[in-house]
C-alpha cells in the first residue's frame, strides 16, 4: 500500500539524476536542523509590542490556527512537490495543528495575539519535549503581522517556556531556501547543526490523491 517514499541524504550523497527519473525522484527540500543551547533557568528578554503571547487552550483549533498551520507549511516539501495535491496538503497541516492543540503531539503551543485586537490570533508556534531536548515544530505569522517583531517574540516565548521546564537544548527544522525563518532562529541563538537532502519517490504515475 506504499505510494510516495521520503528519501533524506547528505549534500556529499546526492541521487543520480538518471535514478530520479526512472523512479519519478525529485529533489524537494533541503532541509536544516538548527540547534540552541539555554543554561538552566534562562529568561529572554523579549522587546515585541506587537503581541501578547499566551498558551492556547487544550481542544480543538480555531479557523485561524488551521490558517496559521497552513501558513507554516508554505515552504516545505508537502508544498514543493506539485504532485501532492492542495487538498492533501491541507489535511496534512491541518491534523498536525489539531493532534498539537489537543496535546498528543506538542506539549504547548503558544499563540500571539493582537495587542490593539486581542481576540485576534496573528501567530503561533507548538512545541515539545522530548527528554532533555525541546523542539519547535510548526511556526507561522500572518502576513500583515511580518515584519512587527512577532516572529521573534514566539521563539523567545518557546524557549522561555522549555528554560522554565529544564530543558537546556532546543532544536528546530526548517528549509535552507527559506531564508526568513533561517535569519529569524540564527538572530535567536541558534546554530546550524546539520543539512539533508530530502526526495520523494512515488511508487505509481499520479500524485498523492490519485495513489489514495
Amino acid at each position: 500500500g506504499i505510494r510516495l517514499i521520503y528519501v533524506m541524504l547528505s549534500p556529499e550523497r546526492p541521487i543520480l539524476a538518471v535514478v530520479l527519473q526512472q523512479y519519478c525522484g525529485l529533489l524537494v527540500d533541503r532541509k536544516v536542523t538548527y540547534t540552541c543551547d539555554l543554561p538552566a533557568s534562562r529568561q529572554l528578554i523579549v522587546t515585541d509590542q506587537a503581541s501578547n503571547i499566551v498558551e492556547y487552550r487544550v481542544g480543538p483549533p480555531s479557523a485561524s490556527m488551521l490558517a496559521l498551520a497552513e501558513l507554516a507549511g508554505q515552504r516545505s516539501r508537502f508544498k514543493a512537490d506539485s504532485r501532492i495535491s492542495e487538498q492533501d496538503f491541507q489535511r496534512l497541516y491541518h491534523t498536525w495543528i489539531h493532534k498539537s492543540t489537543t496535546r498528543q503531539i506538542a506539549d504547548v503551543v503558544l499563540v500571539a495575539t493582537d495587542t490593539k485586537s486581542p481576540a485576534r490570533q496573528i501567530g503561533m508556534v507548538t512545541v515539545r519535549m522530548e527528554e532533555t531536548v525541546g523542539i519547535i515544530g510548526l511556526l507561522a505569522v500572518t502576513p500583515a503581522a511580518q515584519g512587527r517583531g512577532v516572529g521573534r517574540a514566539l521563539v523567545c516565548a518557546a524557549q522561555n517556556w522549555l528554560a522554565r521546564h529544564g530543558i537546556q537544548r532546543v532544536t528546530v527544522v526548517t528549509q535552507l531556501d527559506n531564508h526568513r525563518a533561517c535569519s529569524l532562529y540564527e538572530r535567536t541563538g541558534f546554530i546550524q547543526s546539520e543539512v539533508h537532502h530530502v526526495y520523494h519517490f512515488f511508487l505509481e504515475s499520479g500524485g498523492l490523491s490519485e495513489a489514495a
